[in-house]
């Protein structure tokens, strides 16, 4: 008797396998619409960070950049520290 191949599947997430292909660790992904965040890999010198505002376009199937944000680091670290948890 032949032994079939057997196939053993990883397990990831859909979120993982979405930001795997949109940007890695850069990539946030909006929970409720096929737009995500993607920052640039690096801060400059004088502390702002490039983040494009993208959104998938299920139609084409490719991605559009909506707009470009340049945020200061310190100012999107203070927000994200003092959200209140539910």
């Amino acid at each position: 008797m032949k032994e079939k191949n057997k196939v053993v599947r990883i397990g990831i997430s859909s979120d993982k396998r979405f930001k795997n292909s949109h940007g890695g660790e850069a990539c946030v992904p909006c929970v409720v619409s096929g737009r995500y965040l993607l920052f640039d890999d690096t801060v400059s010198k004088d502390g702002y960070v490039y983040c494009n505002v993208m959104t998938t376009n299920s139609s084409e199937g490719d991605n559009k950049k909506l707009c470009e944000l340049v945020l200061k680091v310190e100012d999107v670290m203070t927000a994200l520290q003092n959200m209140k948890r539910e």
